[in-house]
């Protein structure tokens, strides 16, 4: 056998080599990432909630733990950590490592609203983080301390024209959606009242009821107090009439061009295993269509829905192209109270 012909064939047997040492490495991989998955979760999983406790959206959050809990075998613990608008656990969830043992519920204000007001708080689904699932849509009602001379939205503007800066007006965390909703309120009409903050819809309820704050935007949590006539509904914020407050006409329906929501959705750390955002979706949609969850969630005053993480990663991304041009036209800014 002639050289040339030797060198060829140890050629062709290296080049065997590597491709057998590739596949077998590839299998080994995958073999491994397998096994990683079927062995995940093999210790607690903690949910961090960056709002104040003992909201609609709290309470969700912990009827979803619970029941996850016996699905995936290990416990899923809600840790509150609020303040901020949500950035200070919100933020620190991102930080951890990537492993699926540390995840996050994220509402649009987080991923979508702040951003949009400030793009030092900008996060993109995929680059900053994993979506894992969309879990609740949650509407909000337009609610007046009795002592208030209207009972409907127009009133309420007229009242604020008539009266600028006099009027103490609440919509949750700053840069929340309720309280961004409230500044584009107040860029689309002209008007002027005293944004007050709070570090959560549920912080705000004294202050609604004892007249330290004349208007709110809030969640269902108070429909007890609408009914008993303690806070006057006057408009929900939704697109479409909401099966709580079936009476009250949206912003929409009342002459205001105006839609007041989030989406309400759990995240993770960006790089976490595909194999545990995809355990995790596919736990938490088994939970959420379960009727007697829906039930639940729709007592709570929020309406239950599922997707996909890359659903979720779309509509995001949408939200994100829609708010940008209606920040900037608004002309809202940074700390604009």
């Amino acid at each position: 056998m002639s050289e040339n012909a030797i060198i060829r064939r140890g050629k062709r047997r290296l080049a065997g080599n590597i491709l057998l040492t590739v596949s077998f490495i590839a299998s080994l991989g995958a073999t491994m990432t397998a096994a990683w998955g079927q062995a995940y979760p093999n210790r607690p999983i903690r949910l961090i909630y960056s709002f104040s406790a003992g909201s609609a959206v709290h309470s969700s959050m912990l009827l979803l733990a619970q029941e996850a809990s016996k699905l995936l075998g290990q416990p899923l613990v809600v840790d509150v950590k609020p303040g901020a608008g949500g950035r200070i656990g919100f933020e620190e969830a991102l930080r951890a490592a990537p492993d699926g043992y540390v995840i996050t519920q994220a509402s649009y204000a987080l991923l979508v609203l702040q951003g949009a007001v400030d793009p030092k708080l900008k996060v993109e689904p995929g680059k900053d983080y994993a979506p894992i699932i969309a879990s609740a849509d949650l509407p909000y009602v337009m609610v007046a301390h009795p002592s208030m001379p209207f009972r409907d939205v127009k009133g309420f503007i007229a009242q604020a024209k008539a009266n600028p800066g006099k009027l103490n007006v609440a919509g949750g965390p700053v840069n929340s959606d309720a309280y961004f909703g409230l500044l584009r309120m107040k860029s689309m009409y002209g008007i002027d009242f005293l944004l007050v903050p709070f570090k959560g819809s549920v912080d705000g309820v004294p202050a609604q009821l004892n007249g330290l704050v004349d208007v709110s935007i809030i969640n269902g949590i108070v429909k007890p107090h609408v009914d008993a006539g303690k806070m006057i509904g006057i408009a929900t914020t939704a697109g479409r009439r909401w099966d709580l407050f079936a009476n009250l006409p949206t912003l929409v329906e009342s002459g205001v061009d105006l839609t007041i929501g989030t989406v309400s959705g759990v995240v993770a750390p960006a790089g976490t295993p595909d194999v545990a955002v995809a355990r995790l979706n596919q736990v938490f949609a088994k939970v959420m269509s379960d009727p007697e969850i829906r039930s639940k969630f729709s007592e709570l005053g929020l309406l239950a829905r599922s997707s996909t993480p890359e659903e979720y990663a779309r509509m995001i991304r949408s939200e994100i192209e829609t708010w940008g041009p209606i920040v900037q036209k608004a002309g809202i800014k940074p700390g604009l109270n």
